[in-house]
C-alpha cells in the first residue's frame, strides 16, 4: 500500500473488501485504487480503464486523455508480483514502484481499478501531516 496520500477509513474499508471478494472468487490481481479527481498529487500516475480493467497505467508525461483517473497510490500486490519485485529489484530505474507496474502491464498482466470519488489527501513532504485535520 502506498505511504503518501490520506484515504477516508470508509474508503479503505471497501477496498480492502472488493480485494477480499475477488480472492475469495479465484481472482487474484494487482488492484490499484484510484480516484477520479486527478488533482492532490501530480505526481502519482494516470489510468484508463473500461470496465474495472487497467488498459493504461502511466507517468503524468506521458498521459493522453484517455486518462482520466489518478492513481491515489493505494494498491494490493499478489504474492506472484511481490515475487517478481524482489527478483527483478536490481534492475529497476528508480526508486518507485509505478514505473514496475506499468512494466507488468506492458507485459500482460492484468490489473484492476477501483475508483473513488471521495476527498484524498497528497502528502509530498512531512510537514504536511501537521496541516491535514483528522
Amino acid at each position: 500500500m502506498g505511504i503518501d496520500s490520506l484515504i477516508q477509513n470508509r474508503v479503505m474499508k471497501r477496498f480492502v473488501a472488493n480485494v477480499v471478494s475477488r480472492i475469495a472468487e479465484g481472482e487474484n490481481y494487482l488492484t490499484l485504487l484510484c480516484a477520479t479527481d486527478v488533482e492532490p498529487a501530480p505526481t502519482h500516475y494516470l489510468v484508463h480503464q473500461v470496465a474495472g480493467k487497467v488498459r493504461k497505467h502511466v507517468a503524468p508525461k506521458d498521459a493522453d486523455d484517455s486518462c482520466t483517473l489518478r492513481s491515489v497510490g493505494v494498491r494490493y500486490l499478489p504474492g506472484s508480483i511481490l515475487q517478481r519485485i524482489a527478483r527483478d529489484a536490481p534492475k529497476w530505474y528508480g526508486n518507485n514502484i509505478s514505473p514496475y507496474i506499468t512494466h507488468l502491464l506492458s507485459g500482460g498482466e492484468i490489473a484492476r481499478a477501483i475508483t473513488m470519488s471521495e476527498r484524498w489527501v497528497h502528502i509530498g513532504y512531512p510537514r504536511d501531516f501537521a496541516r491535514e485535520q483528522p
